[in-house]
């Protein structure tokens, strides 16, 4: 009885959309698809993990299909361990210059005198990902871990360096550890070429705790303690404290399945905290809100979509993220206030053939 499961082999080619090449596993390769039951634990060979818990499953449109890797189980048939890889290069020619390499970034677009035409070419590897992850029968229930990373970290000498994606475990209805935040919906995203998509896109990776719960086969909810990270924006002049958060981000979201997608609404609170040159220390209050899905038309057709506002929460949108727009130095009040943002979009897929689609 074999315990390795064959992968296909998938090429992906940036180009005007995405193409998945998908090679089919070899009609001869040996796989056992016997299923193997133990209390709260189902494993195949054939599926790989299979949970059996409330927790509300979440793929980003650029990972890899979950069914694919390499599996061992353990004698007693309690534990399993998936080893994942996927290898990505991609490359582009861009007219214009941009700075970022790895992502069409809006914000980063040079204006006035700064928007000189400068091609650029590149080429990389750094989104090639390495992962585990394993699961195991408990007498508390399924325990099911998960490490990933890319290598998309800059080092101090621009080489690309290890990056950690996901590390976290579950436990019945409790996540523990970083992966995608509550106030986000990876499942409402297009499969863009660009690997960060839509620049008003939320989709974040944070550590948190958190606690989800099927209310029935349509509804499942969640709420989570997450880590803070305030970002603020200030002249070169001025001189402050680092910005910070006394209390972590309290999300929360309801979301419904039904025959033909889903729809979402998170919401997510903060308090963020500043001092000034004089020791002063301002708290000012942060929110968002964020509606999202996905409708399927069917003939391999889909629509997502994604609407989100608030104020102090950039570092949730991919565009903002990183740019220090959640608080701001007002001089003419002397004070810090939060920056509102609102932003969305709407993507149409249409699947070409089972592995040639279009966003």
């Amino acid at each position: 009885m074999s315990t390795r499961q064959v992968s296909t082999t998938c090429l992906k080619l940036g180009v005007a959309t995405v193409i998945a090449l998908c090679l089919p596993t070899p009609a001869n390769a040996q796989q056992d698809t016997t299923r193997v039951k133990q209390p709260g634990l189902t494993v195949t060979t054939d599926t790989a993990i299979v949970q059996d818990t409330t927790q509300v499953q979440e793929a980003h449109p650029q990972d890899s299909p979950g069914t694919r890797g390499f599996v061992i189980i353990t004698g007693d048939r309690k534990a399993s361990l998936r080893i994942r890889g996927s290898l990505r290069v991609n490359g582009a020619y861009d007219l214009r210059g941009l700075q970022n390499q790895d992502n069409f970034n809006t914000f980063q677009i040079p204006v006035g005198n700064a928007n000189i035409a400068d091609p650029r070419f590149f080429m990389s590897a750094n989104q090639t990902r390495l992962g585990l992850e394993m699961l195991t029968d408990t007498k508390l229930g399924d325990v099911f871990v998960k490490v990933e990373t890319d290598f998309r970290a800059a080092g101090q000498t621009g080489d690309d360096v290890m990056r950690l994606r996901h590390a976290f475990g579950t436990l019945g209805n409790f996540l523990v550890g970083q992966t995608w935040s509550v106030f986000g919906d990876v499942a409402s995203l297009p499969n863009t070429v660009d690997l960060d998509g839509p620049n008003s896109s939320v989709a974040v990776r944070t550590l948190q705790v958190r606690y989800a719960i099927k209310g029935s086969d349509m509804w499942q909810f969640a709420v989570s303690a997450e880590s803070p990270s305030p970002q603020i924006a200030t002249e070169d002049s001025a001189q402050f404290d680092q910005v910070f958060q006394a209390t972590p981000d309290i999300a929360g979201r309801v979301r419904r399945l039904g025959p033909y997608g889903h729809t979402q609404l998170a919401v997510v609170l903060r308090t963020i905290n500043v001092k000034d040159t004089a020791g002063d220390l301002q708290v000012l209050p942060g929110w968002g809100a964020l509606f999202s899905g996905d409708i399927s038309l069917g003939n391999r057709t889909q629509l997502l979509f994604q609407l989100v506002g608030g104020k102090g929460i950039s570092r949730f949108i991919t565009a903002l993220d990183g740019q220090g727009l959640d608080v701001v130095f007002n001089p003419n009040s002397t004070s810090f206030e939060t920056l509102g943002a609102a932003g969305g979009f709407v993507a149409f897929g249409y699947g070409w053939r089972e592995n040639v689609l279009s966003y």
